[in-house]
């Protein structure tokens, strides 16, 4: 259950509105005022995984809504730092909205992208789907002892879910920082360039498997590949000249394609 506050001390490890110690799987979303875009999320200094927001980003009524629709459904301990007359206009904007809605907004593009690293790519295309990194540590395909995330303090239940982007480099930033081992956000960082899958959102939306939390887009546990594929590529696919490279310019260079392919997909997309 999310509850409300106006004002929150990130080093202080007690739930202000219980009065007890945060539980391990807690989340916070903090809204401040500002004309700077962008979501910073990760690990508060009271241990707790936060997200914050400020009023710059696009959508971020919607954002806080779905962060509040996700987390009341799921019954997730969730706090939420937020001005009153701020809330209001969040309930305002959000009103006949959900999280897992079976249809597009109107800001959201008509295709997600998923990135993983060259030797996952291809069991995926094996297998016919995508598995979240718990599905896949079940059934041993990996042997990482832990996902990239956590690193960031990412929550337990995350790694029930696969993740997408909206074409941004993002999804790369996560690749490269697979491989080394730690997080690393310089996008012009040589790296060892994997597969990125393109999905058709507008119909993964229609069959009720898009999930908005406020600070993803997500598909729980599993997703076929069919019908979903719109198309995937590497770096022969996309034209470099090597496997390394960087994600700028894989991002850049993938993006474009698809784009020539897709183009009426691509309209809301923030992508390069």
């Amino acid at each position: 259950m999310v509850n409300f506050v106006e004002k929150l001390d990130l080093i202080s490890r007690v739930n202000p509105v219980t009065g007890r110690n945060y539980s391990k799987d807690c989340i916070i979303f903090i809204l401040e005022e500002g004309k700077d875009a962008g979501m910073a999320c990760g690990q508060s200094e009271n241990g707790v995984y936060t997200a914050k927001i400020k009023t710059g980003s696009l959508n971020w009524k919607m954002a806080a809504g779905d962060f509040i629709s996700y987390n009341n459904a799921l019954g997730h301990e969730a706090i939420m730092c937020i001005p009153k007359k701020r809330l209001i206009e969040v309930e305002k904007a959000y009103a006949g909205h959900s999280y897992n809605e079976k249809k597009l907004r109107s800001y959201e593009p008509g295709f997600l992208v998923h990135s993983t690293t060259y030797e996952n790519g291809q069991g995926i295309l094996k297998d016919g789907y995508i598995g979240s990194w718990n599905l896949l540590k079940q059934e041993k395909k990996i042997n990482e002892e832990m996902p990239v995330g956590k690193i960031l303090g990412d929550l337990d239940y995350f790694s029930n879910y696969i993740m997408f982007s909206k074409g941004e480099v993002s999804s790369e930033i996560v690749v490269m920082s697979k491989q080394a081992g730690r997080i690393i956000m310089d996008t012009n960082n040589k790296y060892r360039t994997g597969t990125r899958f393109y999905f058709n959102a507008g119909i993964m939306a229609e069959d009720g498997v898009i999930i908005r939390d406020g600070l993803h887009i997500k598909t729980e546990w599993k997703l076929p590949l069919k019908p979903y594929l719109l198309w995937w590529t590497d770096w022969k696919k996309s034209g470099l000249e090597s496997q390394f490279s960087t994600p700028y310019i894989f991002t850049d260079k993938a993006n474009k394609i698809f784009k020539e392919k897709y183009g009426m997909l691509y309209s809301n997309s923030t992508a390069l």
